[in-house]
């Protein structure tokens, strides 16, 4: 071999040194880009939720904009959007024990989930990263709390166009319309658990705490209205909207 050949081996594996370097730079600068963009790919997330049951047509949008079919035990992530379609129903299990039944013409996006997987259930043993955030941006959505919401129910937010819903352990069914809202407290599951929301906005914010009560929102410039007996019919319509294979009770009608 000639020092003529020794000098250009050496040259080439060097410049292939250089770009194999300049590569993972490039690579290592996207993956930090997107990083701090906040995008993250749905499968290198761990799953949020699943479906649990459903009905009829539907889909989810994940954060890098591909849509999906779902299906039963179907995973869910944070920043996917879910979307029923006519005579359709979801409902999603969260890895707290949350769940979020979704009527027909419904759309629902999980904004930030974050939860620790521990046999731990008091408020004092729940970290300050534990979240759930959810938005409703149209249709009827019922929600049943899970452990985060026990443990750190301040974590716990449910966000509409005109209103944001805080609770204190509970179970709750909202309805939006446009730029309305209603809410009301249902019975708890459980006999004795903590029941409560609270519904805010710019405006102003209610508190309600007996079963069957609600508040409205009429537009995105007014506060929700005082908490006020619903009537049967709205509770009964907005309950059996969110069958999907099981049954649902329908409240009494409360005591004025």
């Amino acid at each position: 071999m000639t020092p003529g050949s020794l000098f250009a081996g050496s040259c080439t594996h060097a410049t292939m040194k250089r770009e194999s370097r300049t590569t993972c730079q490039r690579l290592l600068a996207s993956l930090l880009v997107a990083c701090c963009l906040g995008w993250v790919p749905s499968w290198a997330l761990a799953a949020a939720a699943h479906v649990q049951s459903l009905k009829g047509i539907v889909t989810a949008r994940a954060v890098d904009g591909t849509t999906r079919t779902l299906t039963r035990n179907a995973e869910l992530f944070k920043g996917d959007e879910i979307a029923t379609e006519d005579h359709a129903a979801v409902t999603l299990l969260f890895t707290d024990g949350t769940r979020v039944t979704l009527a027909k013409r419904t759309r629902f996006a999980i904004d930030a989930y974050s939860f620790r997987d521990t046999a731990e259930t008091e408020p004092r043993d729940a970290p300050e990263e534990e979240t759930f955030s959810g938005r409703v941006f149209g249709g009827i959505a019922r929600f049943a709390t899970g452990l985060l919401g026990k443990r750190r129910p301040a974590g716990f937010k449910v966000n509409t166009a005109v209103a944001t819903i805080g609770i204190r352990g509970t179970f709750f069914v909202c309805e939006v319309q446009g730029e309305s809202a209603t809410v009301v407290l249902l019975e708890p599951e459980v006999a004795g658990a903590a029941n409560e929301i609270e519904v805010s906005n710019s405006y102003g914010s209610v508190s309600i705490s007996q079963a069957g009560y609600g508040t409205e929102i009429p537009d995105a410039h007014s506060p929700p209205s005082p908490p006020r007996p619903m009537r049967i019919e709205t509770m009964t319509r907005m309950l059996r909207s969110v069958q999907t294979i099981q049954r649902v009770r329908i409240p009494r009608a409360p005591r004025r």
